[in-house]
């Protein structure tokens, strides 16, 4: 397993980077566990662009993790890494969202009843 592959397993969120650092174009492709990588689409858009692999972005502990194929400028890091921010932020809002649509269960207020019944043993 490379470093690309072991950033991606380890993270709890994780993007690939493709992009052509010469024009200064990159996208940023979802690599979450369940969700499907490469589709068509991406690889289409990939070669349309004439995009090259440049490298993983992920949340690792809580923590941001970045591996490149190759050195970045620092300004185009900066620039990919408040892009990765706005897509972590756009995720986490539309998981809580689903949580909140989720119904509700009485579990909580079970255990609470359970814990208040009277104990036979004495």
């Amino acid at each position: 397993m490379n470093k690309f592959e072991q950033l991606g397993d380890m993270a709890s969120y994780a993007v690939a980077i493709f992009g052509n650092p010469a024009r200064g174009d990159f996208a940023l492709f979802d690599l979450t566990k369940g969700t499907p990588f490469p589709v068509e689409e991406i690889q289409r858009e990939i070669a349309e662009r004439a995009f090259g692999f440049c490298g993983v972005m992920g949340i690792v502990r809580g923590e941001h993790c970045t591996e490149l194929a190759e050195p970045l400028g620092e300004y185009t890091i900066t620039a990919l890494s408040k892009a990765f921010l706005a897509r972590l932020e756009a995720t986490v809002t539309a998981v809580e969202a689903a949580l909140a649509a989720q119904p509700k269960d009485d579990s909580e207020a079970w255990c609470f009843r359970l814990y208040a019944l009277k104990d036979p043993r004495g």
